[in-house]
């Protein structure tokens, strides 16, 4: 989902701080959770949702972590297996 975003708008440097911006309100959500909420079914919602966020914004920067290896090599070297780098 946030990896077709990437493609179509947000490029990897947008999408890298959209990732983190998830991430940090999921974690925020949880630790508002756990410190002040205290009814039952409030506090089961608030950690769904800071969980949900925080796990949507891990999975979206999978793509734009594996990309950025592949981008620090030269291209004659990309995708060229195990051995590629002894070429070099």
């Amino acid at each position: 989902m946030i990896a077709r975003v990437s493609d179509l708008s947000l490029g990897r440097k947008g999408t890298f701080f959209l990732t983190m911006t998830l991430i940090g309100v999921g974690v925020a959500l949880i630790t508002v959770d756990m410190l002040y909420v205290k009814a039952y079914l409030e506090k089961a919602a608030l950690m769904l949702l800071g969980y949900a966020m925080a796990d949507v914004g891990v999975e979206g920067e999978v793509p734009v972590a594996l990309n950025a290896p592949r981008r620090a090599h030269p291209g004659r070297v990309q995708g060229g297996g195990p051995g590629a780098l002894a070429q070099l």
